[in-house]
């Protein structure tokens, strides 16, 4: 389900892809992909890569007020047309793990956590029950799979 092309150079395609319609401000180009990937990303990444795109030709910065802009250059919507099934493809998966979020409650994750850090601490029983935990859960997600049309 979540099998296809690596994300290297991916974050460069997400910060192309947020200013492909209109110029942003660096906040907003964060939010925008916050938005797709459900939690903003750190200005320490973006404003990095913004200066890297610029360096290479793919976005131009300008002044908007006390703000820097920055819009794509025709190199740089070259650039996101050659990479059109990488970005789809993150996109695709992105969504589904929007999905996931809302399904599974938010109490597994910290769960999941504890599991790994306590691993190493378990008897094989325990470990065995464990497993046998997973393969019931998967065992009844199937069943309400096949039961869908």
């Amino acid at each position: 389900m979540f099998h296809g092309p690596p994300v290297k150079g991916l974050f460069r395609l997400l910060v192309l892809d947020a200013i492909r319609e209109e110029p942003l401000h660096g906040y907003e180009i964060m939010r925008r992909i916050g938005d797709t990937l459900g939690h903003p990303p750190s200005p320490g990444i973006v404003y990095p890569t913004l200066r890297s795109l610029e360096g290479e030709g793919l976005v131009r910065s300008g002044r908007e007020g006390r703000r820097t802009v920055y819009s794509i250059t025709e190199d740089g919507v070259k650039y996101l047309k050659e990479n059109e099934d990488r970005i789809r493809c993150f996109m695709e998966r992105a969504d589904r793990i929007k999905i996931l979020k809302k399904m599974v409650p938010h109490d597994i994750f910290p769960l999941l956590e504890e599991l790994a850090s306590k691993y190493g601490r378990m008897t094989e029983e325990q470990r065995d029950e464990v497993r046998r935990a997973f393969w019931r859960l998967i065992q009844d997600l199937s069943r309400i799979l096949g039961d869908v049309r």
